[in-house]
C-alpha cells in the first residue's frame, strides 16, 4: 500500500545510498542514524541486488542441483564481485545506481576484502561518470571497535555535508 501511495521507508527521504560490500558490524545503528540525521536510506546493496541471479531450471533434480551450485559458486554477491572481472562489478554498480535512483555510493571496504579494494579507483571513475559521489571507507564486518560507529558517522557526515546534504534535525 505504501508503494502505491509513494510513501518510502523514511518519511523525509532526502538521500538514496547504494551500499557496496557486506554489511557493517553496526549496520542497524548506522542505518537508523542515517535516516534520523539526514533522511538518508540505503536503497540497495550488493547483498540485496538479485538482478544477476541465473534462473534455476526446475525440470529435473539434476538441473536444480546444478542451478543451486552455479548460484552458490558464481552468482552470490561477494563471490560475483570478487571473483569476476572489475567490468562485471562496475556494470552491477551502474545498474543499481540507475535502477534505484541513487544519490551516492558508499563503499564500506571491509578490511578483509583487499581484493575488492583494488577496484576502488575504477569505482570512483564510474561514479564520476554517473554523476554520483563515492564515499570509500575501511570498516570491519565483525569488529565494531576496529573502526567504531562514531568514526563512520563522522566520515559520513563530512561526506554528506560536502555534497550539501545538511542534517534534517539541527
Amino acid at each position: 500500500g505504501n508503494v502505491k501511495k509513494g510513501v518510502g521507508a523514511v518519511p523525509n527521504e532526502k538521500v538514496r545510498c547504494i551500499w557496496l560490500d557486506i554489511p557493517y558490524s553496526e549496520a542497524d545503528a548506522y542505518g537508523a542514524w542515517l535516516a534520523d540525521t539526514y533522511g538518508a536510506i540505503i536503497c540497495n546493496s550488493t547483498w540485496g541486488e538479485g538482478h544477476h541471479y541465473t534462473p534455476i531450471d526446475t525440470s529435473s533434480p539434476d538441473s536444480m542441483l546444478y542451478g543451486i551450485a552455479k548460484r552458490s559458486l558464481a552468482d552470490a554477491s561477494m563471490i560475483r564481485d570478487s571473483r569476476s572481472t572489475v567490468d562485471q562489478f562496475l556494470e552491477d554498480v551502474k545498474y543499481m545506481v540507475k535502477h534505484y535512483k541513487a544519490d551516492c555510493v558508499i563503499y564500506p571496504g571491509h578490511k578483509g576484502h583487499k581484493d575488492m579494494y583494488a577496484s576502488v579507483g575504477f569505482l570512483r571513475d564510474v561514479c564520476r561518470e554517473l554523476g554520483v559521489p563515492l564515499l570509500a571507507l575501511t570498516t570491519d564486518v565483525t569488529d565494531p571497535t576496529w573502526k567504531g560507529l562514531d568514526e563512520v558517522k563522522r566520515a559520513t557526515a563530512e561526506f554528506f555535508e560536502a555534497q550539501g546534504w545538511e542534517p534534517i534535525n539541527q
